[in-house]
């Protein structure tokens, strides 16, 4: 999906009350919660949570930025590592993900 804030699909909503699930039945519990500024990353938290945890959103930790490949098919991406494919277009080098991630 990349940068672009698009919502969480119903699919998305599914695979995290499936996580969320899991995590129950596992019995693995959260000290601490953090999520990009990003709509679906914050639902998708809630939803895993099922609301029951505070969290913080942190606006470094977001998805890669794909430039004019934002929201297009992953079958248009090259082979990994990326390296510094989506620069050309507008997006992120794989080191400048991996600085502002760190």
């Amino acid at each position: 999906q990349g940068l672009c804030d698009a919502p969480l699909t119903d699919l998305g909503v599914y695979q995290a009350q499936v996580a969320g699930q899991y995590f129950k039945n596992a019995g693995i519990t959260f000290d601490a919660a953090y999520s990009s500024t990003s709509e679906r990353a914050c639902d998708t938290l809630e939803i895993v949570t099922n609301g029951s945890l505070p969290y913080q959103r942190v606006k470094g930790l977001k998805e890669w930025n794909f430039g004019t490949f934002e929201g297009e098919s992953e079958d248009l991406n090259p082979p990994l590592p990326y390296e510094d494919f989506f620069v050309t277009y507008g997006g992120e080098s794989q080191d400048q993900v991996r600085e502002r991630t760190a």
